[in-house]
């Protein structure tokens, strides 16, 4: 109670203070003109710079409260510059002030082609013949990429290697070729016409001439025994293409001599086709394992050295009961193989795939063979669709890395190493689905690419790159290589359809990450409806071997094309050839094989297998022929059978088995699903057949 007084004091000395202090309600900004609440005409009292009659400038307020903010009547507005190329720099001919930026204007001049991006006064300037930088000079001294030119003081067209000089364009008294031993010397450059005067005038660092020993007097030389002089020695000549001087009858050009293990005409390795060495049914067929353990033997087969010990062992997929048993190289034509390991079918309830496609390949790099094993075709879909990894060497029937597939029906139908897609420098795998059984007419097929290393269980979710839901059965075969020599491994696919459809095959080019259809790189098309163009994929040189029935005769055929890039499509016309037996009604389709796969005959030459079983008639026939395709020749033998099955993996050319110097090839034998005459037989390499 005794404060009053003076809190009173203090509020009777601060009224008229109050009083005087708040501005005017009706003109808050203080700038003369009161607001339109006030019925005045001010129309931004919070804002002394706006007021009627005020200076419109630049600054996002209606100064003169005409009704536009920053209209054209504002002070200051900028100059724009028209972009037309997008640069970031504009055409100081062509320009709007405003102040708003209008589209398609910039702030900066000093475009000297606004029709061209790359053109602007950051640019760099290069050797194009256009002043990339604006700065006035077109292919300045500054210019990057420039030719290099060489001086050539003689005017002969060849320059000074020493006297190297850069510019845009050629200098007078340059070339673009250096290679020149004498500048001074006009008639003295590479190529130039040798005489007998003591210069080296073709610059080869050899004077006059150069002969080569000719020692078996065929008229060509060896060019690993050269000599100099102005005119050739006795027993030697120019021509240095000899490919054996001590044999009379070898020289480029020479009759090919059948049986004398020369290349007499220097150009193909071999000594010619033979002739027709042996023709074999069925039954004839002599056996490596004999059907007396299982329903059928030899589904699947795959070779290796899966124990390590330098020499190749053979995985050999059985049905009855299903397990693929490991035997252990070398063999012998009299003695039956010793076993190495057996691994069963992990889903032994329900048989019917397991080891169909086995892949024999270095899967983690570690200079190792591995083994995948592929569980693709079921007796129902409830049963385990998977792909198996064992490492080597192999010392038990445990799984390093399983691949699963819920739901489908066909996954690893067939497998393909590729060394590396990924570009992390480790192999990688692709795997194909098939989700129906190929004579059902619309069957599809997919593509999945898993990366290396494989490690514990995988789905398909795990893929780095996948293509699915194509008809006509993608991925039927596979074949990976470096296509286009970038280093990544490529892919192609075979897509051999179904009655009625053209088959084809698809290039996809590495990486072989994400939607696989974005790497299609080229189609080849097969020549006709029903061919099952695609059914085998193989490699001759950098040639695309393919498969497929030729439809004259329903008989395996095969085609050579070379590899389409950028989008490109190739027509198959005729096959380069094909088998003598055709397999009866070709509405159904079994394995189509097509491959480069080993000298059976000893001629060395890689020989070219043709193959193809009918599951509608269970029949199947197989021929071999000569791979020099300008020397068709007959085939080297032929074979046709009863009962072949319709399994990827039923033929298998594992190289030399006995060691006897032929290669060999291997058959799936099957005749009705019976014991009598069934086994897996062996067709033995070499003449006599």
């Amino acid at each position: 109670m005794r404060h009053a007084p003076r809190v009173r004091l203090l509020a009777l000395l601060l009224i008229p203070l109050l009083q005087a202090c708040p501005p005017s309600r009706c003109d808050a900004d203080g700038d003369g003109v009161e607001a339109l609440r006030c019925e005045g005409e001010d129309c931004n009292d919070a804002s002394a710079a706006a007021f009627p009659g005020g200076d419109e400038v630049c600054d996002g307020v209606d100064n003169d409260c005409d009704g536009s903010i920053d209209g054209d009547d504002a002070s200051g507005q900028p100059t724009w510059f028209r972009d037309a190329d997008g640069d970031l720099f504009g055409d100081s001919g062509d320009t709007l002030s405003t102040c708003s930026r209008p589209a398609g204007y910039v702030a900066e001049a000093g475009d000297c082609d606004d029709t061209r991006t790359l053109v602007h006064p950051l640019a760099t300037e290069v050797c194009n013949g256009v002043d990339d930088d604006c700065d006035g000079s077109v292919d300045g001294p500054d210019a990057a990429l420039p030719s290099i030119w060489y001086a050539d003081a003689d005017g002969d067209g060849w320059g000074d290697a020493s006297a190297p000089t850069e510019s845009c364009v050629q200098p007078p008294g340059t070339a673009d070729a250096a290679g020149d031993c004498d500048d001074g010397d006009p008639e003295a450059y590479p190529g130039a016409p040798e005489f007998c005067d003591g210069v080296d005038t073709d610059c080869d660092g050899v004077l006059d001439g150069t002969w080569f020993r000719d020692a078996d007097e065929d008229g060509f030389g060896d060019a690993s025994q050269p000599t100099d002089a102005c005119l050739p020695p006795a027993g030697y000549v120019e021509d240095a293409t000899d490919c054996d001087d001590a044999a009379g009858a070898t020289w480029p050009g020479a009759p090919e001599l059948c049986g004398d293990g020369a290349d007499n005409d220097c150009v193909s390795g071999h000594d010619g086709s033979c002739g027709s060495v042996g023709a074999y049914t069925h039954a004839e067929l002599p056996r490596l394992l004999d059907g007396s353990e299982h329903l059928v033997e030899g589904i699947g087969m795959a070779s290796g050295d899966f124990d390590g010990d330098g020499v190749d062992d053979l995985a050999v997929a059985h049905l009855g009961p299903d397990e693929v048993v490991i035997y252990r190289g070398p063999f012998s034509r009299d003695q039956p193989p010793t076993e190495l390991i057996r691994l069963p079918d992990p889903e032994g309830s329900s048989p019917g795939g397991f080891g169909s496609t086995l892949l024999g390949a270095d899967v983690d790099g570690d200079g190792q063979d591995d083994l995948l094993i592929t569980r693709s075709h079921p007796a129902s879909l409830s049963g385990e669709q998977s792909v198996t990894l064992h490492l080597g060497p192999l010392v038990d029937a445990d799984a390093d890395a399983v691949l699963r597939a819920e739901g489908v029906f066909g996954f690893g139908h067939a497998l393909a190493l590729l060394p590396d897609t990924t570009g992390d420098g480790l192999p990688d795998l692709a795997v194909s689905l098939l989700d129906e059984y190929p004579a059902s007419g619309w069957w599809s097929g997919g593509l999945y690419i898993f990366a290396g290393p494989l490690e514990g269980d995988l789905t398909l979710d795990d893929a780095v790159g996948s293509l699915a839901g194509w008809t006509g059965g993608l991925g039927w075969s596979l074949q990976a290589g470096d296509f286009d020599g970038d280093g990544l491994s490529d892919l192609a696919a075979g897509v051999p359809a179904s009655s009625g459809q053209t088959g084809h095959v698809v290039v996809l080019a590495g990486p072989l990450t994400g939607d696989l259809g974005e790497r299609l790189v080229g189609t080849v098309l097969g020549p006709d409806e029903g061919s099952h163009f695609g059914g085998g994929l193989g490699l001759v040189g950098d040639q695309l071997l393919v498969g497929g029935l030729w439809t004259g005769t329903a008989a395996p055929a095969a085609w050579l094309a070379e590899l389409p890039w950028d989008g490109a499509e190739l027509n198959a016309e005729l096959p380069i050839t094909s088998g003598a037996l055709g397999i009866g009604a070709s509405s159904g389709l079994g394995p189509i094989a097509a491959r480069d796969l080993g000298d059976f005959d000893g001629d060395g030459a890689a020989d070219l297998v043709l193959a193809a079983t009918n599951p509608s008639s269970t029949g199947g026939t197989l021929a071999i022929r000569p791979t020099f395709l300008d020397e068709p020749g007959s085939p080297i033998t032929s074979l046709v059978g009863p009962g072949w099955p319709a399994w990827p993996g039923w033929l298998h050319a594992p190289g030399d088995l006995d060691g006897d110097g032929f290669d060999d090839v291997l058959l799936c034998l099957v005749q009705g699903y019976e014991q009598d005459g069934q086994g897996l037989g062996v067709l033995w390499g070499g003449p006599g057949l």
